[in-house]
């Protein structure tokens, strides 16, 4: 199936039941047609929802042993995460932190951030073809962005939606995706 949109192409391949392969060119076309939705997302927490579904896709490829294509798909992975944790951090999180009941969980998503940049660094320094420790560290990367989503999705966007306007939401959303477009060339390297 091919989808299109205005600034690129997406290719979706269905390999075998249960196994999607999807292409892009990150810096062309917009991750919310990704997860093929075909309306762009209208505010921040819908945005972050889509990219989430997107990394955690990904991140399951890459933990499974005996895969093709490792390194392209974690550039992919990076190429797509480096961007939405900086996004976050300089947009999000400073908006949190001046709400007293979200300040501390925003601290610790910032720390939460931080352990993942670590890891993918650590990451970096380790050749795909030992699979085993890849696959390792990979399972440790998943583990923490997995539980991070869970924190974001089921604590802070419910507290977002309580006490936020959607005006407000759209705006923090157009400001967040400015931030990463900011930072998209040089994310992933």
């Amino acid at each position: 199936m091919f989808r299109f949109c205005l600034k690129g192409v997406i290719v979706r391949l269905f390999l075998a039941p249960g196994i999607t392969y999807i292409c892009w060119h990150p810096f062309r076309c917009p991750p919310a047609f990704v997860q093929g939705s075909d309306e762009m997302p209208e505010n921040i927490i819908d945005t972050l929802k889509q990219e989430h579904e997107m990394v955690l896709s990904i991140l399951s490829e890459l933990i499974s042993k005996g895969i093709s294509g490792r390194e392209q798909k974690y550039a992919t992975l990076k190429e797509n995460l480096m961007p939405h944790l900086i996004g976050e951090e300089q947009i999000l999180y400073p908006k949190l932190k001046e709400d007293a009941d979200m300040r501390d969980i925003s601290f610790e998503a910032v720390e939460e951030h931080s352990a993942v940049k670590t890891l993918l660094g650590q990451l970096d320094s380790v050749s795909t073809s030992d699979e085993e420790i890849w696959v390792a560290k990979i399972k440790v990367i998943q583990e923490n962005v997995s539980h991070h989503i869970s924190e974001e999705e089921e604590k802070i966007f419910v507290q977002m939606q309580r006490k936020m306007s959607s005006d407000e939401l759209s705006s923090l959303d157009s400001q967040y995706k400015e931030a990463k477009k900011s930072v998209i060339p040089v994310a992933a390297q």
